[in-house]
C-alpha cells in the first residue's frame, strides 16, 4: 500500500518532465510572448486604439496547431514544416481590421517562435460568436521553458 502513495507524485513528475522536454528548452525563441502580442495588436487597432479584450497567448508546436486547427495548403500538398517547430498563438475578442472592422468578433493569430519554421510563416482566423474551442485545447508550452 505504501508504494501506491508515490504513484501520483511519479505521474506528476513524468508529465512535467515531458512538457519541459517537448517545449524544446534548448531551442532559442525568435519571438517572446510579449512580442507576439504586440505583433497582433495592430490588427485590432481601430481609430488609433487597440480594441480587444480577453487577450491570451500560448506557445505550441506546429503539430499541435495543425492538429487542432487543421490549416493545410491543399489536397495533395506535402507538409514540409517541422512538426516540433514552436509558434505563438494569440487569441482575443475584438476586431481584425485586415478582414473588416465589423466582420470579426474574435480573432486568432499565429506567429513563428523559433528558427525551425519559415520566416514568413503566419496564420490568422476570425469570426463571429464564441472564440473557437480549439484554442482551449492547446497546451501552453511557454510555462515550461527554462529561459
Amino acid at each position: 500500500m505504501r508504494k501506491l502513495r508515490f504513484v501520483p507524485l511519479a505521474l506528476v513528475a513524468a508529465v512535467t518532465l515531458h512538457m519541459v522536454w517537448s517545449s524544446s528548452p534548448t531551442v532559442p525563441l525568435t519571438l517572446t510572448r510579449r512580442q507576439a502580442i504586440e505583433r497582433a495588436a495592430p490588427d485590432a487597432t481601430v481609430s488609433g486604439r487597440v480594441a480587444w479584450t480577453q487577450v491570451e497567448s500560448k506557445l505550441v508546436t506546429y503539430a499541435e496547431w495543425d492538429r487542432v486547427f487543421g490549416l493545410t495548403s491543399g489536397r495533395g500538398q506535402i507538409e514540409t514544416t517541422d512538426p516540433d517547430a514552436l509558434i505563438w498563438v494569440v487569441a482575443y475578442l475584438g476586431p481584425m481590421v485586415s478582414m473588416s472592422i465589423d466582420y470579426c468578433e474574435w480573432a486568432v493569430r499565429a506567429f513563428r517562435a523559433d528558427g525551425r519554421i519559415a520566416t514568413d510563416w503566419g496564420a490568422s482566423m476570425c469570426g463571429k460568436g464564441q472564440r473557437p474551442w480549439g484554442f482551449y485545447l492547446l497546451p501552453d508550452r511557454g510555462w515550461f521553458r527554462l529561459d
